[in-house]
């Protein structure tokens, strides 16, 4: 995975792995489960919990970012280029607000 922000460039196996290398901190791109009423949420390094080094609204933009990501993969299979610009356009979108938070 190729990750670029401002002159930064890094490529390395997973996009979690390159996120973090770019914006420092932990970075995890899977998303967060969510807790049942009655019961404690999962430990620090559990499957499912918020790594403690990143903002929730910054691990938030990851997430959408990765989910557009995703996205525009299983809309450029069938050949829905219009699809593949939507969610190439919304993924610009989600890492310049990420950016903007690292100002």
């Amino acid at each position: 995975m190729i990750v670029a922000y401002s002159d930064h460039v890094v490529m390395e196996s997973t996009l979690d792995a390159a996120l973090t290398k770019i914006f420092g901190g932990t970075v995890n791109t899977t998303p967060a489960q969510a807790s049942v009423p009655g019961q404690p949420a999962p430990a620090a390094g559990a499957p499912g919990a918020k790594p403690a080094a990143a903002e929730p609204d910054t691990q938030a933009l990851i997430h959408e970012a990765n989910q557009h990501y995703e996205r525009r993969a299983t809309t450029r299979a069938p050949g829905d280029w219009a699809g593949y610009g939507d969610e190439i356009k919304q993924l610009g979108v989600a890492l310049n607000k990420l950016a903007a938070k690292q100002k």
